[in-house]
């Protein structure tokens, strides 16, 4: 099931029920226009391409207008949001991803595909708002921290939802997930007011939430 909306989202334990990873990332990024291009106004294909692509035709990182908004500093948390695609997510962060899903949605009793889940998460048109500690400012400190959450979204149409490749061109949030530790602290929440600032800027017309 899918809603579109504009408001924050849940509790951060889950947008939809995942699964995992498969090594090898794929570089299907422009699969998607392929795709879209079949049945979606050639002004909603630019919108897309526009949020996908900076000028150089590099990711554009559509979380780095919004500084004040990569930093989490509450409820006892000193966090940083990084922007992840499914072509410079880390093994390493992608093995621990995977993980955090199945602790957060085993006790709920919820089937999901471990492939299914990295074969998407691998997607070169994958996005990620990928929350950490905030590392301590030292040359020998890692770049990042340990992670505590992240939000796995991509920009796509409407129908997308329903496996047909139409309509006004949405952010579609695919996963969200916080360590227990962190939850109900308002992370999730803040989460999706940063995706829902990016969506607006990127000139979507909504953000769409599996459930």
């Amino acid at each position: 099931h899918a809603r579109a909306t504009m408001s924050a989202c849940g509790s951060g334990k889950s947008s939809k029920g995942g699964g995992s990873k498969s090594k090898g990332k794929s570089s299907k990024g422009d699969a998607l226009h392929k795709k879209v291009s079949i049945k979606t106004e050639k002004h909603h294909l630019t919108t897309l391409r526009a949020a996908l692509r900076d000028e150089l035709g590099g990711d554009r990182d559509v979380l780095s207008s919004f500084g004040a908004f990569t930093k989490y500093d509450r409820e006892g948390l000193a966090l940083d949001v990084h922007f992840r695609t499914g072509s410079t997510i880390t093994d390493d962060e992608l093995d621990w991803a995977e993980d955090l899903v199945h602790r957060n949605l085993k006790p709920l009793g919820h089937g999901w595909s471990p492939q299914a889940l990295m074969d998407e998460m691998c997607d070169a048109s994958s996005r990620f708002a990928l929350v950490t500690e905030r590392a301590p400012k030292s040359k020998k400190a890692p770049r990042t921290g340990k992670p505590i959450a992240f939000a796995h979204f991509r920009f796509s149409v409407e129908g997308d939802v329903r496996d047909v490749m139409e309509g006004v061109p949405v952010l579609l949030l695919r996963d969200l997930h916080v360590e227990p530790a962190a939850q109900r602290k308002g992370l999730g929440k803040h989460l999706c007011q940063l995706l829902e600032l990016a969506a607006r800027k990127n000139a979507m017309h909504g953000v769409m939430m599996l459930t």
